[in-house]
């Protein structure tokens, strides 16, 4: 322990310690310099992070920002009064502003698998193999809210571009233009986006239909829109490598069916453009959104993620939508927005809605090929085409399951509605859509070239592309054009009545593919009674078809009505088909009625078949004078609109000739019933569940 005197010791020893230090203040530093010296590299930090960051600020601003101080604008000249004005050309005489040239060769008419062949020509696609839009289920097509003033100021400064440079681009909406093959559609709209570049920055939303028929079509496209990146240096080109005065383009890619999903996101690096073209998935609705895909484009660039670029939207699509509908409604908020779309589509159906695609599908070991339904117009707003079936195509009705038909031995055009037989101009909604936005429209001919220009430059029977309401106000005034619109309604609304008669009795389908008629053995008492049957009902149909068609001819035969005054081409064209069909198959429903009018009596005892065949004489006593009336107007279609779809639906129908003929047979007993053939497949709209593949399958859906 320490003594109380030792403490005293150290404690005098610590306060002597104290009073010297505080008797030196020349050693210590103040108390300012100190705090300085422990702030100064604080200080240095700052600035020096500052200077670095505004540095890099202004590096990215300068490359990024272009016009952002600017007001874009867009006005358009085509109005509903102007449509008079385009015309249809060949994609041989579209001269697109200042396109550089691009491959366009016989490859890109081949077929190419799901993924590009680059085996021949390595590009940087293949550096591309990590990238990989999304293949999901589309997202939903509920549409946005809509703003009710759309803000066409894209920037915060004051400055204000003159009106010739806010007016869109020359890029074709000043013709219709019709294709051959993907490389020359492609023509049409990369010369679009083009001359969209030497206005601004701009972003070209490729919005792509997502159904399994198109897959070799978006491929070939990617094929050529890489050579289009590569012409303007955007393919794989680094932000900091570009021009800085040059305007950039950026891309994103869009697929829709029954809904819509965004694949890529707008980029300025064309090859992940190119890749995400090829990475579109399937959509198995087979429905076809588009209108509703567009307002979601639009929407979702614009309003949402607020892009300044110009914005071209370029569809690709075989069918003309389900939902023509809202076109109006789109074309409003494309031109509010300054949206121009560009459509690469199909050549319509001659006055029909659908149309059908051929479809080759394989089971067990074979192949078996069908048409399939899909909308692929019509041309016009209103349907203008009388759309009765032709007779005599076959004896019994076709075999149809789902709406798909049997391909084989079948016509080019199709069945007895001509579906196969394409307009010569595109889907009317489609059409307005890009000529009302300031876009253009190019008709992608699936039967080459010499097609399209035979009959695509016939610009005078170009459809009326004025808006429904407009459409339905001018016919009032135009009885010619009434006549054949209320025509044509009258056939779809009684369609279940013109489906053509049976001119067989008591013929069958067989369950064996292609479906052949099949004449079974009837006992001849039997067959009496089940003739009495069915002649009661085809009578029954073709009484009332009739009564619709004499109401037509009534309306015709009204002498106070100027059926002469109409001049332009399309719909004198339509009115003597339309006439000359209305007499003719009126004529057909009373020679039918005629003919079957106590047929069952007047059979021999052991008739048990019969069939009913074209024949040139007439049984009827009103039939010569219609009969004489539709040949006179037919033929009057035929001579002054040769070449074109109304003159060969007139010629099908004089090549059969109206009156019938009653061929009665003797099916004698069939002998011992040999081994059953190998069935087709069976078909479902479901597949079974628990079947083994090629036993049974659905029709895919385009």
């Amino acid at each position: 322990m320490n003594s109380p005197q030792t403490q005293s010791s150290r404690l005098a020893e610590s306060k002597s310690s104290l009073n010297l230090s505080s008797s030196s203040p020349a050693s210590t530093p103040p108390a300012s310099t100190t705090v300085f010296r422990r702030l100064k590299p604080w200080f240095l930090s700052i600035v020096l992070h500052t200077l670095f960051l505004l540095a890099l600020g202004l590096w990215v601003i300068d490359s990024l920002a272009g016009d952002a101080g600017h007001r874009i604008w867009a006005t358009y000249a085509g109005n509903d009064s102007a449509m008079a004005d385009f015309t249809v050309a060949s994609v041989s005489s579209y001269d697109p502003t200042s396109s550089a040239p691009t491959t366009a060769s016989a490859v890109l008419e081949q077929p190419v698998t799901t993924q590009l062949d680059t085996s021949a020509d390595p590009s940087p696609l293949d550096a591309l193999d990590s990238f990989d839009p999304p293949s999901a289920a589309l997202a939903s097509m509920d549409l946005f809210e809509r703003s009710d003033v759309w803000g066409a100021e894209l920037g915060g400064g004051k400055a204000m571009k003159s009106l010739s440079d806010l007016t869109r681009a020359a890029s074709g909406a000043d013709k219709l233009v019709a294709a051959a093959g993907i490389g020359e559609a492609g023509e049409v709209v990369t010369g679009a986006i083009r001359s969209e570049l030497e206005q601004d920055n701009t972003l070209v939303v490729w919005l792509f239909d997502a159904s399994a028929s198109l897959t070799l079509k978006r491929n070939q496209m990617a094929v050529h829109a890489e050579s289009f990146y590569k012409s303007i240096e955007a393919f794989n080109t680094k932000r900091r490598d570009r021009d800085a005065d040059a305007s950039t383009l950026y891309s994103s890619v869009i697929a829709f069916g029954q809904n819509w999903r965004e694949i890529l996101r707008p980029t300025h690096v064309g090859a992940r453009a190119i890749s995400a073209m090829t990475k579109v998935p399937i959509d198995t609705t087979g429905d076809e959104n588009v209108m509703s895909a567009v307002t979601q484009a639009v929407q979702l660039y614009r309003e949402q993620r607020k892009r300044k670029e110009r914005i071209l939207i370029v569809i690709l699509t075989d069918e003309s939508g389900d939902d023509t509908l809202r076109l109006e409604p789109t074309i409003e908020y494309c031109r509010s927005a300054g949206v121009a779309v560009h459509v690469i589509g199909p050549n319509a159906v001659m006055g029909c809605e659908q149309g059908s695609q051929l479809c080759h599908i394989p089971s067990g070991g074979r192949e078996y090929a069908f048409w399939l339904p899909v909308k692929k117009g019509p041309e016009t707003s209103l349907p203008e085409r009388f759309l009765v079936p032709y007779w005599h195509d076959s004896a019994l009705p076709m075999w149809q399951q789902s709406g798909a038909r049997v391909a084989a031995n079948t016509p080019w055009y199709g069945g007895p509605y001509r579906e196969r037989l394409h307009s010569g101009f595109g889907p009317f909604a489609l059409t307005r859509l890009a000529l009302q936005t300031g876009g253009s429209f190019t008709m992608l001919d699936e039967n080459g070239s010499r097609s399209v220009e035979q009959w695509s430059n016939r610009n005078e029977y170009l459809p009326d592309y004025d808006s429904v309401d407009q459409y339905v106000r001018s016919l009032h005034q135009y009885p010619v054009r009434k006549f054949v619109v209320d025509a044509a309604t009258i056939s779809y609304q009684h369609a279940d009545l013109f489906v053509p008669p049976r001119m067989t009795f008591l013929g069958e389908r067989s369950p064996v593919y292609p479906y052949p008629i099949l004449h079974p053995y009837f006992v001849p008492s039997k067959f009496r009674d089940q003739l009495s049957r069915v002649l009661r009902i085809e009578r029954a149909r073709i009484e009332k078809a009739s009564e619709v068609l004499q109401s037509f001819v009534v309306r015709l035969e009204d002498t106070s009505v100027p059926w002469h005054e109409e001049t332009l081409p399309r719909w004198q064209a339509s009115f003597d088909l339309t006439k000359g069909r209305v007499y003719a198959m009126q004529a057909r429903c009373l020679e039918y009625l005629a003919a079957t009018e106590g047929l069952v009596q007047s059979l021999s005892p052991q008739v048990n078949e019969i069939t009913l065949l074209p024949d040139a004489s007439l049984r009827s006593s009103e039939s010569r004078y219609l009969v004489d009336t539709a040949i006179h107007s037919l033929d009057k279609c035929i001579e002054e609109h040769t070449g074109t779809p109304w003159a060969s639906l007139a010629q099908w129908e004089l090549d059969t000739p109206v009156g019938l003929r009653v061929a009665p047979a003797v099916i004698p007993p069939p002998p011992p019933a040999p081994p059953r053939p190998p069935r087709g497949p069976s078909f479902s709209t479901k597949m079974p569940s628990g079947s083994s593949s090629g036993s049974s399958f659905s029709f895919p859906r385009l």
